[in-house]
C-alpha cells in the first residue's frame, strides 16, 4: 500500500452497530461528476484518471462490493461510457443509486437499478443487506412503502443508500454557516425524512448513507446513523470503507492518491473553499462519533 494511502486514512466513526458474524467490508463512492469536457477538477487532475485510480485502489483493498451514491456523471452518454470503462474493473456487488445529475438508467453497467423503476435496489453484500432508493424529487409514499417491504425482507443487518441529503447532516452544516460564504445555499433534507427515519427505525437499520452536500460526516441524529460520503471530484477527495464485523462497525475515509485532503486548492471557489475547511476540521477531529471505547475488531488493514 502506498504510504499516501497509510499517512492519511482517518476512522470517522466506530458504530456498535451493524454487526455480522461474517466481516464484510464495502466501499462507498459518492459524486464522482465523471464529465469528458472539462478534464480538470479543482485538484488539477482529470476526472476519469482519478475514478480509474480510484478503482485501482479499492480493487486492491479488496471490498465485499461496492455503492455509489449518485452524481456519478455530467449526464452526457459518453460520461457514462467512460464511467462504466473504469467501474467495469471491480469486483463484487456493485450498487448505484441516481443523484440530481445523472440520468436514467444511471450507466450501462448499473442498468438493473433502471429495471427496478421506482422500487428500492436490495442487494446482500457479505453479511450485509444494502438497499438503495432513488431520492430525485424526494421520497415518495410509494417509495417509503416499498422500503418498508424491502427491508422486512431483509435477512440480514441493513444499510440504507440514497444521494440527497439527510437530516443529521444538514443540521451540522447550518450549524457551520456562520463560517461560510455568502453565496452558499445550504440544501435542505431529502423530502419526507421524517418518514424515511421512522421506517428505518422500525426496522432496526443501523445505518443511512448519502452523498450531494460535498463533504464528509458521520452523526447520529433521529436514532439513525448517517454517514455522509465525501466527493471525488473535490477536496478531500477520497471514498468510504465500511468495515462491519462481530463487534461492530467501522468508517474510515480513504483518500486517492495524488488528490489533496486537507489542503484547499488555489483555484477552488469560496463555498468549496468553506466545505473543504469543514471536511479538513472533521478529519483532524475523526473519529467523528465513537459509540464504543473499544477498538472494533476485525477489521481488515
Amino acid at each position: 500500500m502506498d504510504r499516501h494511502a497509510i499517512a492519511d486514512r482517518r476512522t470517522i466513526a466506530r458504530f456498535d452497530t451493524p454487526r455480522t458474524d461474517r466481516s464484510t467490508r464495502i466501499a462507498v463512492v459518492s459524486d464522482v461528476h465523471l464529465t469528458l469536457d472539462s478534464p480538470e477538477t479543482s485538484s488539477s487532475s482529470g476526472r476519469e484518471a482519478v475514478l480509474r485510480r480510484t478503482v485501482r485502489d479499492i480493487r486492491r483493498l479488496a471490498p465485499d462490493g461496492v455503492v455509489f451514491l449518485g452524481d456519478l456523471t455530467d449526464g452526457s452518454a459518453a460520461a457514462a461510457t467512460a464511467f462504466d470503462r473504469a467501474a467495469g474493473r471491480l469486483e463484487g456487488s456493485v450498487v448505484g443509486v441516481p443523484g440530481n445529475h445523472d440520468p436514467s438508467p444511471i450507466s450501462p453497467r448499473l442498468e438493473p437499478y433502471a429495471e427496478a423503476g421506482p422500487s428500492p435496489v436490495v442487494e446482500r453484500i457479505g453479511g450485509v443487506t444494502v438497499v438503495g432508493i432513488d431520492s430525485r424529487g424526494g421520497v415518495t409514499d410509494r417509495q417509503l412503502r416499498r422500503l418498508d417491504r424491502a427491508l422486512a425482507s431483509a435477512s440480514s443487518p441493513s444499510i440504507v443508500a440514497l444521494h440527497h441529503a439527510l437530516p443529521g447532516p444538514v443540521a451540522n452544516l447550518r450549524g457551520a454557516a456562520d463560517g461560510a460564504p455568502a453565496e452558499t445555499r445550504i440544501t435542505d433534507p431529502v423530502t419526507n425524512h421524517g418518514g424515511l427515519l421512522a421506517i428505518c427505525r422500525r426496522r432496526n437499520v443501523a445505518v443511512a448513507l448519502c452523498g450531494h452536500v460535498h463533504t464528509l460526516d458521520a452523526v447520529r441524529s433521529g436514532g439513525i446513523r448517517q454517514v455522509v460520503a465525501p466527493p471525488l471530484c473535490t477536496p478531500p477527495g477520497g471514498y468510504l470503507l465500511l468495515d462491519v464485523t462481530p463487534s461492530g462497525t467501522a468508517v474510515t475515509f480513504v483518500p486517492v492518491d495524488g488528490l489533496p485532503t486537507l489542503e484547499t486548492p488555489p483555484n477552488a471557489d469560496p463555498v468549496e473553499r468553506w466545505l473543504c475547511r469543514l471536511s479538513a476540521s472533521r478529519l483532524r477531529d475523526a473519529p467523528i462519533v465513537t459509540e464504543s471505547t473499544a477498538r472494533v475488531k476485525g477489521s481488515r488493514p
